[in-house]
């Protein structure tokens, strides 16, 4: 479950395994708010993940947990080697020089039982982009030895540094999903 938010000196909420909503501020004003309410299965506009040979996405908008604090969120499955997955926000543009603090609300849950996975359940990768996706910096990496699956959504924070983004840079955000090779987990 993922709950995305980004402000320049004050933070980003993204909630993986769901993801609940998204929000991007500068300066404390909300520049872009998305709490994947306003679609069914279906990524947002100018959201996207990686698909299968038929076009199906293997990270799509779901309601079946609730997201954290909202209805619906981000959501995947990964149950097989060498699942890896993405997910990749819009564009951002028009941005200060000022820090940006990035947080998201995250929750991996066991499949079958419904339940925090308590197992090795791979990682969970956030980057950042300020060329509109040609390349990428690991903002850092979720695995379970820095993060313990809980009943309820867990916030996870980073920052971009001041002087990285200015009015013309092409921001864009990505979570990578990789599987561990055991069990079968949401994210």
């Amino acid at each position: 479950i993922v709950n995305f938010k980004i402000k320049n000196m004050k933070k980003i909420t993204l909630l993986f395994a769901y993801v609940s909503f998204f929000n991007f501020n500068a300066k404390a004003q909300t520049i872009a708010s998305e709490n994947f309410e306003s679609t069914e299965s279906e990524l947002p506009l100018n959201w996207t993940a990686s698909v299968d040979e038929d076009g199906f996405s293997y990270v799509y908008i779901d309601g079946y947990y609730g997201g954290c604090g909202d209805i619906q969120s981000l959501y995947s499955n990964l149950y097989s080697v060498g699942d890896s997955y993405f997910v990749s926000s819009p564009t951002y543009t028009n941005l200060s020089n000022l820090p940006l603090t990035v947080s998201y609300a995250l929750r991996v849950n066991d499949y079958d039982s419904e339940s925090p996975a308590n197992y090795d359940f791979g990682n969970i990768s956030m980057s950042y982009s300020i060329n509109g996706g040609t390349t990428w910096t690991n903002l850092g990496t979720i695995n379970n030895a820095n993060f313990t699956p809980q009943n309820n959504c867990q916030t996870i924070t980073y920052t971009i540094p001041g002087g990285i983004t200015s009015a013309t840079t092409q921001l864009k955000f990505k979570w990578d999903l990789n599987y561990s090779g055991i069990g079968d987990y949401e994210v």
